[in-house]
């Protein structure tokens, strides 16, 4: 039994490593080519040295605690690398992030909460959060504000994503965006000032993607799918016709994951066009490479972002195959 914090998985860790090496993009598709039993114990090739291509087994898998050893431990016998079984899954598919992707790909394949409680995942990957976002509260923010429509929102895209105004947060006036889960519970609210650029999430939060919802209720997967840094891009994308998905930032590890299982083939990375924009870009196409079709956004000279084009700017922007790294 594998014990993650709050959650056990029982499942044999010989059909767990199984279903893992099926799930394997293809730059590490090679890894686990050999999966052997022994007593207590599951050996493989070690991924860790010679590129997992070593000939002789001598990387072990306990499947339980023995001593001062977990269940899950993986240690090779020849390079002497040590490590929990989370951080080895994430090593696996690429990542190198001590366990966090790892840790979400065995929780979403094999989830088993170790009470009754109807708990749901905070997005933070190491504690649980019960929304506490009432319709009460999200009715005291629908009101419409002029900035809305300066950037280019449609009563249309505002009803439909629940947009809000609140006229007092720490002194400030905000547009408020209902941060859902894929069901549609409302896991936080985000606020974006209206005077100056400053955003707010609850504290401690690994942002999930935004739009999940509403995109599961009316997406079509055979339609590209827009992946923007901010609310506002993601947004008038959908004012354009398009479907989109936001980072709100960069992308951290939950979002890639969350990405790699949409049904959604085609997707195009609309990041902002600046130094940080084009980084990012090229990190998600290194991770979701050989999963999706990608294809990248190339905006006119002087644009800097999706909500700084007009419609017909965003319909003839190029898209590319290839990242295009001046910075225009």
């Amino acid at each position: 039994m594998l014990n993650l914090d709050k959650y056990y998985i029982t499942e044999d860790f010989y059909s767990i490593l199984t279903k893992i090496k099926d799930s394997l993009p293809p730059n590490t598709s090679h890894l686990l080519s050999k999966i052997k039993r022994t007593g207590n114990s599951i050996l493989i090739p070690c991924p860790y040295h010679k590129n997992g291509l070593e000939r002789h087994l001598s990387c072990s898998i306990i499947t339980s605690d023995i001593k001062d050893l977990k269940a899950g431990t993986v240690h090779c016998f020849t390079c002497k690398k040590t490590i929990n079984f989370e951080e080895f899954v994430s090593n696996c598919f690429g990542y190198d992030d001590k366990g966090i992707f790892g840790k979400e790909w065995l929780i979403n394949n094999y989830i088993t909460l170790n009470n009754s409680r109807d708990l749901r995942l905070s997005f933070n990957r190491d504690a649980i959060i019960e929304s506490d976002i009432t319709e009460e509260e999200l009715e005291k923010y629908r009101y419409f504000h002029p900035y809305m429509y300066e950037r280019k929102l449609t009563n249309k895209i505002i009803y439909y994503f629940d947009i809000g105004f609140d006229s007092n947060y720490g002194g400030m006036q905000c547009i408020t965006f209902p941060i859902r889960d894929i069901a549609g519970n409302t896991l936080f609210i985000a606020r974006r000032a209206i005077d100056i650029k400053f955003f707010d999430y609850p504290k401690g939060c690994s942002i999930p993607l935004y739009g999940l919802y509403e995109l599961n209720q009316h997406g079509n997967i055979k339609e590209d799918l827009y992946i923007c840094e901010s609310m506002f891009d993601c947004l008038t994308c959908w004012v354009y016709g398009k479907q989109a998905l936001a980072l709100n930032g960069l992308g951290n590890a939950n979002q890639l994951l969350e990405l790699k299982y949409l049904p959604h083939r085609s997707i195009i990375l609309a990041l902002d066009n600046d130094k940080a924009g084009i980084r990012a870009k090229g990190d998600i196409y290194d991770k979701l490479k050989g999963v999706k079709d990608i294809k990248f956004m190339n905006f006119p000279q002087g644009k800097k972002d999706v909500n700084d084009l007009s419609e017909d700017e965003f319909n003839n922007c190029v898209l590319t195959k290839e990242l295009i790294t001046d910075i225009i």
